[in-house]
């Protein structure tokens, strides 16, 4: 199915030529291009409490322990990842000059967001005496203590696909370079979600030196991982698409249609986690892409 709603834009992008020449009204919208886009999303997320992930993850038993000792090491959570973008654009302007149409944009397309991860981690470490050395020099005692070091997280991964409208106003159209500015919004869901729990337990011992100076011997590590599935959920948000448009030709012809562009959206994202409720945050996603465009 995923695969199908990635081909869509493209089919729809090569047939651009044959519906820009059907006839249309000068006040019907015209479908004028097609565009593809790849770069990065990146968010803030309000982190989930141990409560929240005790009650996700199906009586875990590395968060089931007693964790009142464990200071919290991230108390500000977030995400990123590659994201993908395809849209048509339809132009709602009136007929102008020789033919070309240009006005207000209405952008639909979706995005497509592979994997992201947010994760919450705690730390304890504990001490104990473990041996005494007595120096043969000076008769001096020094400690050998054991430490045991617990590092645990827990990492919220997802992958998001939404399907997202937008408004655009475009700078004048026979400049080789134009700018571009609008209002979105965009719906879809949050898929393949799971909670991965890790705990890495790390020993040691250690002693000091009459200079001091503290020397370490490394024990043997343990390492122990469960993953719970998660109800998918979903995922949406707005954002204000601000841009640079680069025509590649000036002539008629297929180079005048070829356009690179790279895009900014300033955005506010909400998450749906069933079981624990909505969780929002601020981002920004930046894309570069080219586009098809048969208005000019």
């Amino acid at each position: 199915m995923l695969h199908r709603l990635l081909a869509l834009p493209a089919l729809l992008t090569a047939a651009l030529p044959v519906v820009a020449q059907m006839p249309d009204s000068t006040n019907a919208p015209v479908v004028a291009y097609g565009q593809a886009a790849i770069g990065g999303l990146g968010s803030t997320f309000s982190p989930l409490t141990l409560t929240e992930l005790r009650g996700i993850t199906d009586n875990s038993r590395i968060l089931g322990q007693d964790l009142s000792g464990h200071q919290e090491q991230l108390l500000v959570q977030g995400y990123g990842s590659v994201s993908i973008a395809m849209d048509l654009g339809l132009v709602l302007g009136r007929r102008v000059v020789e033919g070309r149409r240009r006005g207000p944009e209405l952008r639909l397309g979706y995005m497509f967001v592979p994997g992201t991860i947010t994760n919450t981690g705690w730390s304890r470490t504990d001490r104990a005496v473990y041996d005494t050395l007595t120096s043969a020099v000076t008769g001096q005692a020094y400690p050998v203590d054991s430490v045991r070091t617990s590092t645990i997280t827990a990492g919220l991964r997802a992958s998001f696909i939404a399907f997202d409208a937008s408004l655009l106003f475009r700078t004048r159209n026979p400049d080789r370079v134009t700018f571009f500015g609008g209002i979105g919004a965009f719906g879809g869901a949050a898929f393949n979600s799971e909670v991965v729990v890790e705990e890495h337990i790390d020993r040691s011992l250690e002693s000091a030196s009459g200079h001091g100076e503290l020397a370490y011997q490394e024990l043997a590590d343990e390492d122990r991982s469960e993953r719970h599935a998660q109800t998918d959920g979903a995922w949406y948000g707005g954002y204000i698409p601000l841009g640079i448009d680069l025509r590649l030709g000036r002539r008629r012809g297929f180079w005048r249609m070829v356009h690179l562009y790279h895009e900014l959206r300033p955005m506010v994202t909400f998450r749906d986690l069933p079981g624990v409720g909505v969780r929002g945050g601020v981002g920004l996603q930046g894309l570069f892409g080219l586009r098809i465009d048969t208005s000019y």
